[in-house]
């Protein structure tokens, strides 16, 4: 078979090299998403001069759910419970947070 002879991967799934360049992919993913909505609270303190964005604010309520979710991941951090707030993102939002 031509697809064996250039050892074509028949279950990706239970290929551990396909497994890590997926996790990586979507690592990557995640750090992009959270950057771009980073970059867009940053935007939002310079029109408005702070970062309390709205739960529900109109012009941008992709930005009010991924504050809301920050917002959520503090508090469980700060209760010592399961979280994805590393202390890059920690310092990070709490760096523009206290900019003026």
């Amino acid at each position: 078979n031509s697809l064996n002879s250039i050892n074509f991967v028949w279950n990706a799934k239970k290929d551990r090299q396909w497994q890590d360049k997926d996790r990586n992919r979507k690592i990557d993913k995640v750090k992009d998403l959270w950057q771009k909505y980073f970059d867009e609270l940053v935007r939002f303190r310079e029109v408005h001069g702070h970062t309390m964005v709205p739960k529900v604010y109109q012009e941008n309520q992709a930005l009010s759910s991924w504050v809301f979710r920050q917002r959520k991941h503090f508090r469980l951090r700060e209760q010592g419970k399961a979280h994805s707030m590393t202390d890059q993102r920690f310092e990070q939002l709490n760096d523009v947070s206290s900019c003026k």
